[in-house]
C-alpha cells in the first residue's frame, strides 16, 4: 500500500515538472536572450560616453560645453526597465521563429525523472 502512493508522487511530481518545463521554457529562454542582447549594446553605450568624454577635453579654446547642441531628451517611461524589457522582447520575438525559443527543451525533460525520483522521496 505504502508503495502505490510513493509511485503515484513521484508520478504526479514527473508530470507537474514536464508540464512545468514544457510551458516556461520559451519564457526561460527568451529571458536568457534578454539578459545576453542587454550585454552587447552596454559596452558599445560604455565605449560612446568615453568618446563622449575625451571628446569634451579636446573642445577648442572660447567653446564651453553648454554652446555644444545637446541630444534631444527621452521620456523617462522609455527607460522603464519593464518598458525596455517589453519592447526587447517584441523586437526578439518578430527577429526569431517561435521555434527557437523551444531550442535545448528536451535535455530540460529528461533532467525532470531523475530529480523527480530523488526530490520527492528524500523531501
Amino acid at each position: 500500500m505504502m508503495i502505490n502512493g510513493a509511485v503515484e508522487v513521484i508520478t504526479a511530481s514527473i508530470v507537474a515538472g514536464l508540464t512545468q518545463h514544457a510551458a516556461l521554457h520559451p519564457l526561460d529562454t527568451l529571458k536568457v536572450r534578454l539578459q545576453y542582447s542587454k550585454g552587447v549594446p552596454m559596452s558599445t553605450s560604455v565605449r560612446g560616453a568615453l568618446g563622449d568624454a575625451l571628446r569634451d577635453l579636446e573642445l577648442p579654446p572660447g567653446t564651453t560645453k553648454a554652446a555644444r547642441p545637446q541630444p534631444p531628451k527621452e521620456s523617462r517611461l522609455w527607460r522603464a526597465p519593464l518598458v525596455v524589457d517589453l519592447v526587447g522582447a517584441t523586437r526578439l520575438l518578430r527577429r526569431t521563429p517561435l521555434k527557437s525559443l523551444y531550442a535545448g527543451l528536451v535535455p530540460s525533460l529528461v533532467a525532470v525523472v531523475p530529480t523527480a525520483v530523488v526530490y520527492m522521496p528524500v523531501y
